[in-house]
């Protein structure tokens, strides 16, 4: 009996809040909440709060500060400008010329590269594909399939074609000289009058990656570290001393300077001598991005489609610039690549 109660005394009281039970055990005295809410704990740890370490919230990740734009309205304006310029470089000609002259008969043979005609030649198309050397010196390497005409009349039609071209292939052609043409994507263009309505039509869609190293490199589109994803429509109203519809739908990227992308979303300028409210600005979306990689979008109010409605006020040359949803305020580009071509607008 004396050895028991020693046991007894000699034990740790429980912490407040806490009771022994029968076998000796700390248990949480019963509450009425506790016993409305079913509470049978029988931990020997005391509850959060008391005598625990407090959490000082280490583990918590701090949330990333947002930053504010890089670009001013003024920078904006400019890179816009420039960027709408850069586009009407893409001539897709220049891309189809040079490689009509590497890719021809002259610079193959009997083995090199591989022909495949079934079907593409009813297109006039030639179809290459091979990793191959010819006889010329000229070094083959993937796949191409191009078709070139110019300067013809369609008889059903009475179009006068200047242009039609056609581009399809991952190919690397080298040159005798050693200059290289590389193609990966998707080329197709055609240009052509319509006499009875006295227009010029115009239409270009350049998807991928085009590189040229050779001689005027420097002075083309093919020279340039350019991502390619657009879509150009055009119309050259001859009877109109300012009659011109254009229109851009895509992406180019690999710009070096303060804007290095450019977005157009279904923008679309027409001259008010053809029927536009609004031949100051175009309709639509142009975002660019800069070199932190931030996206800038501005809003034009000129009308979406050909002979669209446009809100007079609100015909003034500029848009409303946007950045991470809020308003930068007007920026006031200059469109005169949209407006001030002739014929083509390459």
């Amino acid at each position: 009996m004396t050895l028991l109660l020693l046991a007894c005394v000699t034990e740790q009281p429980c912490v407040e809040g806490y009771g022994r039970s029968a076998d000796g055990s700390c248990v949480a005295l019963r509450t009425d909440n506790a016993e409305s809410e079913g509470n049978t704990s029988t931990s020997d740890e005391a509850p959060d709060g008391e005598g625990g370490e407090e959490d000082d919230g280490s583990y918590l990740l701090d949330e990333p500060e947002e930053e504010g734009p890089v670009l001013s309205l003024g920078e904006l304006e400019q890179g816009i400008a420039e960027a709408l310029a850069a586009s009407f470089t893409l001539d897709p000609e220049v891309f189809h010329d040079l490689y009509g002259e590497l890719v021809n008969e002259a610079s193959m043979d009997d083995d090199c590269p591989y022909l495949y005609d079934y079907y593409y030649e009813s297109y006039g198309r030639v179809y290459w594909y091979d990793s191959c050397t010819s006889d010329n010196g000229t070094t083959y390497a993937g796949y191409g399939i191009h078709s070139q005409e110019r300067d013809y009349v369609d008889a059903s039609s009475g179009y006068e074609y200047s242009h039609n071209a056609y581009f399809s292939g991952s190919a690397k052609v080298v040159s005798p000289s050693g200059s290289t043409l590389e193609a990966a994507g998707y080329s197709s263009t055609y240009a052509f009058y319509y006499p009875s309505y006295d227009r010029t039509y115009s239409y270009a869609s350049i998807v991928g990656t085009f590189r040229w190293d050779g001689t005027g490199a420097d002075a083309s589109w093919l020279g340039q570290d350019l991502a390619v994803d657009l879509y150009t429509y055009a119309i050259d109203y001859q009877s109109y001393e300012d009659g011109v519809y254009t229109y851009l739908n895509g992406s180019l990227s690999g710009f070096t300077g303060t804007v290095n992308a450019v977005w157009f979303d279904q923008v679309l300028l027409q001259s008010e001598d053809v029927g536009s409210d609004c031949g100051a600005e175009p309709g639509g979306l142009i975002s660019v991005r800069d070199e932190a990689g931030d996206w800038y979008d501005v809003v034009f109010d000129g009308a979406t489609y050909s002979g669209g409605f446009a809100f007079g006020p609100d015909c003034d040359g500029c848009g409303e610039a946007w950045f991470h949803g809020a308003p930068l305020g007007e920026v006031c580009p200059d469109f005169t690549a949209l407006q001030g071509w002739e014929g083509r607008p390459w």
